[in-house]
């Protein structure tokens, strides 16, 4: 996808990733899981490029829905696979797309962040509780002294 659209390797990440994720690869779960957080990362690096990825993936064929045998893609030239994979223009409204692509953001945000919603609900455990943990031989212990009112 990098050479097909002429896009960096820096940019082409957050572009791939707003691309799969307007393509539905959510049809094979780990690669969906995958794309949406690094849409999610996308979207604090090059914003821009996710949302061109997002536009040109909603009004283009992925590979994977051509059915080709991998044999088959390998021996075709660059303007064949272009001429079949993108540019497939598609009419959809723009609102509709813009409410898609903020459905997703959101999504892809709460994918992206939720690991350090996490981490902090461990740590306010931790230190608002008296808490031990065993890790091996090894015990340790937190008491956070509260004084009352």
């Amino acid at each position: 996808m990098y050479y097909l659209n002429a896009i960096q390797a820096g940019r082409g990440e957050a572009f791939i990733s707003g691309w799969k994720v307007s393509k539905g690869m959510f049809k094979h779960l780990p690669l969906g899981f995958l794309s949406l957080w690094a849409m999610g990362y996308g979207l604090w690096i090059h914003p821009k490029a996710v949302y061109i990825g997002f536009n040109i993936g909603q009004s283009c064929k992925g590979v994977i829905e051509l059915g080709v045998r991998k044999k088959e893609l390998l021996e075709s030239d660059i303007k064949t696979i272009k001429s079949t994979v993108l540019f497939v223009k598609t009419k959809r409204n723009n609102v509709i797309s813009a409410l898609l692509f903020l459905f997703w953001i959101f999504l892809s945000q709460l994918f992206f962040i939720s690991p350090l919603m996490l981490i902090g609900l461990i740590i306010s455990i931790v230190i608002y509780n008296r808490c031990s943990v065993r890790i091996g031989n090894i015990k340790f212990e937190y008491n956070l002294i509260r004084l009352n009112p």
